[in-house]
């Protein structure tokens, strides 16, 4: 299974160790970016996330989930299906980073209609849409983007607009995540909508 528990990131067990000790257990990739905040902890080149673009109040782009890589899989958030497991993205990620001068009530919806996206099961959530707060990835400043897609079959697509919504202080960075695509598929196209009030 590729999933993560919970547990296992926000707690280090019943015997003691310490604080070095911790953090060695707590870094699987020995990158010196602990567990609890490693954006993929079995990559040491993935400690944070990187975007490909920015994203602003008002914005609407247009991308193919299948140019990005698959460097997440597992992400820091918890499972709309399991509160003791974390997020199985899709096989391929495309990240963007939001930011605004002024602080904002933001949604952010995702037009999905093509993006091909395997139904939730073992090895996938199907959830194509988050958004952290900041660089790393930490389990309490991650927002999913719903509804996740569990009446969808990879052979029937159709109209389909998950979103996310978060408060962006002023200059603060939201990393916002688009995951899908199949290997075996054509192309996987998908629309961002950014949406803000002041």
């Amino acid at each position: 299974m590729v999933s993560r528990a919970v547990g296992a990131l926000l707690a280090g067990g019943c015997l003691w160790v310490g604080p070095g000790e911790l953090e060695d257990r707590l870094d699987l990739d020995a990158d010196q970016v602990p567990g609890t905040v490693d954006c993929n902890d079995t990559l040491p080149s993935v400690g944070a996330l990187e975007a490909i673009a920015d994203l602003a109040c008002g914005d609407s782009i247009s991308a193919d989930v299948m140019d990005g890589e698959d460097t997440i899989r597992v992400a820091n958030c918890v499972s709309p299906y399991d509160h003791e497991d974390l997020l199985v993205l899709g096989l391929y990620e495309q990240v963007y980073r939001f930011s605004s001068e002024v602080a904002a009530d933001v949604e952010i919806e995702l037009l999905a209609d093509d993006l091909w996206l395997l139904p939730p099961d073992a090895e996938d959530d199907a959830i194509a849409l988050v958004a952290n707060r900041g660089a790393q990835c930490e389990v309490d400043a991650c927002e999913i983007g719903l509804p996740a897609t569990d009446a969808r079959s990879p052979d029937a697509r159709g109209e389909w607009r998950p979103s996310v919504q978060f408060h962006a202080e002023a200059a603060e960075g939201w990393y916002v995540v688009v995951s899908g695509g199949r290997r075996d598929a054509g192309p996987s196209p998908y629309t961002l909508d950014v949406r803000c009030a002041e």
